[in-house]
């Protein structure tokens, strides 16, 4: 949140996609669906922070997913911000001049294919009265899990005034980052933090002197922690939780486990706590659960064989002084990847977590965790834009944002999917209606246009979807103040967005149907026998016969879709929906911190360098 329209409220700047990412975007894209707004891949929205009307939008390559607004980069004494997001995608903008200040388009350092993740201002390197910026730009996310190939992550230091690259290196292991960088002392120096490694592919967690990094000398980085399977791919917290008044580091890993790092030695681990059969894509939350002197973490896990594949998620609060949990875990049916928030209060234990879960609409726990692979040939764009409440039940799903607390003696519901559905599907656009009315509109003058147009494709439906698509909670979203203030309310207020899409067709396989697959597959001899329906298959063909059939046994759907090419006439959008929501506590003996002094109030804290004010 920024100050944009000079009202004194805070205003809301979000990243946002348009449903038509890719690695290059056919430019009709734009035209069909953008009103030729050229580029239309993603963008940056701001919104009256009163209001919610739009103040102001620009358009980029490609979607915007990580924003830092915490420095005046420009010179006019009014927070700027600065963007990242995917396909190379960084620029920086003023919310109060509503401009861009500069892009990132340096072509030494670019990598196409990869990210770019939260930035962070370090001091002035150049000496222009303006800090730096630092950035990680690495991944490949439209790679395929486990490929051998990867691309390796770089730092990148730019000049906060104008964009221009001042520094920039390989990661020292040559692996891939996914890694949002910190800035934070150790030892009386500025010192930086990064992640190595990936879903699939072993990493480690570095920190190295901002000193050598802008002379280039990352062989001076060091080793915190390895990790020889999975990568280090989410920012820590950064507070004390020792009592000896310097900050602690507490990341999670990939790979299951969360780790505590004593702030004065980061070679001493202080603890670590293991789920077992599980990944974690989130930074924890902080804050006092319980009534002691050290702060207690949130955390999030998602339960399955791996990326991109669960089974089902839970959540946890862990002790602060030793790693062990201090509630039972929070289950639910569906991961979601969204980071966790903190609602502070001035008195220690009273303190609540803020997250998100998701479950299907059905009764009972049959299948809760059954496990189930996807069917070969099914890629990860696929597999992640699937409805696994369709797939698992033939239910539709909903998410709740909950609140949790030791002085509650239960969750305290804040948002239900199932009471928002007519609104958040209210400003859908039918976009199968706009190719073909942009088709219709731009016919070739050809005298054989129709039938015989070699690229003819095949009318398709243009009313309801099948289905009423499926949400993603993937917003962490952030506390804000009050609209009014006002001593005797105990409230604070909380923005966030959801928003839903069309899946993919794909279906699922539970261990009934394998067994029914592998007893087919025994009697593959069956297609050489002239008279029978099998007769003439090659193998692959005959396993997908067979697959068919166990499917149909099973009631399952066999109208599967795989997308192998991008088809800019056939692209299914939803809608987003942003929230600003009233929290009040109605214990008597709670009192609700400031805004100014809220613990985890946002993604990655109240700086955007998880560093938090415990």
């Amino acid at each position: 949140m920024v100050e944009a329209n000079g009202d004194g409220i805070l205003d809301v700047v979000i990243g946002f996609g348009t449903g038509a990412e890719a690695f290059f975007i056919d430019p009709v894209v734009c035209d069909i669906y953008f009103n030729s707004k050229k580029p239309c891949g993603g963008g940056v929205l701001t919104l009256d922070g009163k209001t919610g009307e739009e103040i102001w939008r620009v358009y980029t390559e490609h979607e915007i997913f990580a924003l830092n607004c915490q420095e005046d980069l420009d010179g006019d004494s009014w927070k700027d911000c600065v963007c990242g997001g995917r396909g190379a995608t960084l620029l920086a903008f003023s919310p109060k001049r509503k401009r861009i200040i500069w892009r990132y388009n340096d072509t030494a350092s670019l990598l196409w294919q990869s990210n770019f993740y939260t930035a962070q201002f370090v001091p002035d390197l150049n000496f222009d009265g303006t800090r730096d910026v630092l950035e990680v730009h690495g991944g490949d996310p439209f790679g395929e899990p486990g490929r051998k190939t990867r691309v390796v992550g770089r730092l990148i230091l730019l000049d906060g005034r104008t964009g221009k690259v001042l520094q920039w290196v390989n990661v020292p292991d040559e692996r891939e980052s996914y890694y949002s960088p910190v800035l934070f002392q150790y030892r009386k120096e500025w010192t930086i933090l990064f992640g190595t490694g990936g879903e699939t592919h072993g990493g480690s967690l570095w920190y190295i002197a901002l000193a050598d990094l802008v002379e280039g000398r990352i062989e001076k980085a060091h080793k915190i922690y390895t990790d020889p399977y999975k990568g280090l791919m989410t920012p820590p917290v950064i507070t004390d939780i020792t009592n000896d008044g310097v900050k602690d580091l507490i990341f999670s890993s990939f790979n299951s486990s969360v780790l505590a790092f004593d702030g004065k030695d980061l070679t001493v681990l202080l603890w670590n706590f293991t789920a077992k059969g599980t990944e974690s894509y989130s930074t924890p939350s902080v804050g006092y659960y319980n009534n002691d002197s050290v702060p207690d973490f949130l955390v999030k896990f998602s339960v399955g064989p791996g990326f991109p594949l669960y089974y089902s998620a839970k959540s946890v609060v862990l002790d602060g002084r030793n790693g062990k949990p201090l509630t039972k875990f929070v289950e639910s049916e569906i991961a979601t990847q969204s980071s966790p928030l903190t609602w502070s209060f001035e008195e220690s234990g009273q303190d609540i977590f803020i997250f998100w879960k998701a479950d299907c609409s059905r009764n009972g726990s049959l299948h809760y965790k059954e496990e189930f692979e996807f069917l070969k040939g099914t890629n990860v764009h696929e597999q992640s834009r699937s409805d696994f409440c369709q797939l698992k039940h033939k239910q539709t799903g909903y998410g709740e944002l909950i609140g949790m607390s030791d002085v509650m003696k239960d969750f305290s519901v804040l948002y239900d999917s199932r009471l928002r559905f007519k609104e958040e599907h209210s400003a859908w656009v039918n976009t199968t209606k706009e190719a073909l009315d942009y088709l219709e509109r731009n016919k070739p003058k050809l005298p054989f246009f129709g039938d015989d147009m070699p690229h003819k494709r095949k009318r398709r439906h243009i009313g309801l979807h099948d289905a009423e698509g499926i949400q993603r909670y993937i917003s962490s979203g952030t506390l804000a103040p009050p609209l009014q203030s006002n001593s005797i309310d105990n409230s604070i207020h909380l923005l966030f967005a959801v928003y839903w899409f069309y899946p993919a067709k794909t279906s699922v396989l539970f261990p009934k149907d394998k067994v029914c697959i592998d007893e087919g597959m025994k009697l593959e001899k069956r297609r050489f026998t002239a008279s029978g329906k099998y007769y003439g298959m090659d193998r692959d063909g005959y396993e997908r016969v067979i697959t068919e059939e166990c499917l149909k046994k099973s009631n399952k759907s066999t109208n599967i879709q795989f997308q192998k090419e991008y088809d800019p006439y056939n692209l299914h959008m939803g809608q987003t929906t942003i929230y600003r929501i009233k929290l009040t506590c109605d214990c008597k003996d709670c009192k609700t911190k400031k805004f100014e002094h809220q613990t985890w109030p946002s993604y990655m804290g109240p700086f955007t360098d998880s560093n938090t004010f415990i």
